[in-house]
């Protein structure tokens, strides 16, 4: 078969995606914060501990996935003609995360009123994944700008409970502000969206490199505002996750290395000086007092925010059960105790957390699973000049790949879902590459 039959065979086989299905994971992915906020603030006791609150707080993931799932079945008379394939390492590596799961559900010994919610929801997310792959193998010309946009204008729609929750605090002598972000855990995991959405925006902000329309100024202001509130939020693993982020793809990229690099620092500069100027309400709050008021302080532990001390408990308790571990979402039970459980909602590193849930066996096989798809897909696109559509995807997922190293983890609620979408993503963005490099060989 000659270059031109080939190129017309890919191009009688092109695949966009169904202008319905579009609209529908758009509409999900920007206004699930907003939605989900409101009505956990609607209840009658929003910071309420319980079932109710981590289902309540789950909402946002489960609707992703499942958004992901009915619009890979709608799409599914579409031809396909990308293929995932799994080799056989991979196969033994999900095997293993697999046998881990099972073995540690039903032998483990675990809290079931913990374990059943997440892995429920887990589940989900392996459904989610496959529906991911299927959906997006079907767009020919990868995933659309627009679902990154969507990402990123949804922090900005939340902005209007922000209000509320002032005004919540105003009527409340007691109330705790670091648990107040619904319809996430806490402002953290508030700071881990904002940062997520910072990741899908500031690709794309300007087309040009110093040229902005002026249609496109919404872009920058909205930009310039995320950091702020980042900045705000005090949350310091992100807001270093989403610079290691960008440095990782400016290191990969040299082409896009002064616009990437102009846009963060042109919106990041301004953001973080509007993000001094409105009160912290408590000293968890603030990026620069927390910086310079915690981390030069000489107790290693004060410095990390006690993270240090959490992750030498996580350790010793990995020794107790160090082949398949103690169970997923079991570090309430098993590190903190039953009357601690309040104090911390993980380990804040995702290497001992799935340690602690699948031992050093499933566990290590999840790890050295995530980053060798990670390692394979950049050295692609690294060889492949990295183009440029796959930047928003690769910079969410770098995004939470380095906070999970000292905050909110790739095992939980709707970060997992955003790995989910930008994993799939990068896949999506590089098969056609690949294709034509195969092609190339043919010939």
């Amino acid at each position: 078969m000659g270059r031109k039959q080939i190129s017309e065979a890919v191009e009688s086989s092109h695949q966009g995606p169904h202008k319905g299905v579009l609209r529908l994971l758009i509409g999900v992915l920007a206004l699930w914060p907003l939605l989900c906020g409101a009505l956990v603030l609607s209840l009658e006791d929003p910071l309420a501990p319980g079932i109710e609150y981590f289902v309540y707080r789950s909402l946002g993931h489960v609707a992703i996935v499942l958004t992901l799932i009915i619009c890979a079945l709608s799409s599914a008379r579409q031809r396909r003609y990308r293929k995932a394939t799994l080799t056989r390492l991979d196969v033994l590596l999900i095997a293993l995360v697999t046998w881990a799961f099972v073995y540690t559900t039903l032998f483990a010994q675990p809290n079931y009123y913990l374990l059943v919610p997440a892995a429920v929801i887990h589940l989900l997310t392996l459904l989610g994944v496959i529906s991911a792959i299927s959906l997006f193998a079907r767009w020919s010309d990868g995933v659309p700008p627009s679902i990154w946009t969507a990402i990123f204008v949804s922090m900005l729609l939340y902005l209007p409970l922000l209000p509320y929750i002032v005004f919540v605090a105003s009527e409340a002598p007691d109330f705790i502000w670091k648990a107040a972000f619904a319809p996430v855990q806490n402002v953290r995991w508030y700071g881990a969206l904002l940062a997520i959405a910072l990741a899908a925006g500031l690709a794309p902000a300007w087309p040009r490199p110093l040229g902005l329309s002026p249609s496109r100024w919404w872009r920058p202001v909205g930009l310039i505002i995320l950091w702020a509130l980042l900045f705000w939020s005090g949350s310091r693993g992100q807001v270093l996750g989403l610079f290691g982020a960008v440095a990782i793809v400016v290191l990969l990229n040299p082409r896009l290395r002064p616009r990437l690099a102009f846009q963060t620092t042109a919106t990041a500069v301004p953001g973080l000086a509007l993000s001094a100027l409105p009160p912290t309400p408590t000293a968890d709050f603030g990026f620069l007092s927390r910086l310079l008021g915690r981390t030069f302080e000489a107790d290693l532990n004060a410095a990390s925010s006690g993270r240090i001390q959490l992750w030498l408990k996580t350790v010793e308790v990995i020794q107790e059960k160090p082949l398949f571990g103690h169970g997923l979402l079991q570090f309430f039970p098993v590190v903190l105790g039953e009357d601690n459980a309040a104090s911390a909602f993980h380990s804040h590193n995702f290497p001992l957390e799935a340690m602690l849930a699948f031992g050093l066996i499933g566990g290590g096989a999840l790890i050295f699973l995530v980053l060798r798809f990670y390692v394979r897909q950049m050295t692609r696109a690294h060889q492949r000049d990295f183009p440029e559509a796959i930047v928003p995807p690769v910079l969410i997922f770098t995004t939470i790949l380095l906070m999970s190293l000292v905050s909110g983890g790739v095992l939980f609620q709707t970060i997992s879902a955003y790995l989910v979408i930008a994993g799939c993503a990068i896949w999506a963005g590089l098969a056609p590459l690949n294709r034509e490099r195969q092609t190339e060989k043919v010939q």
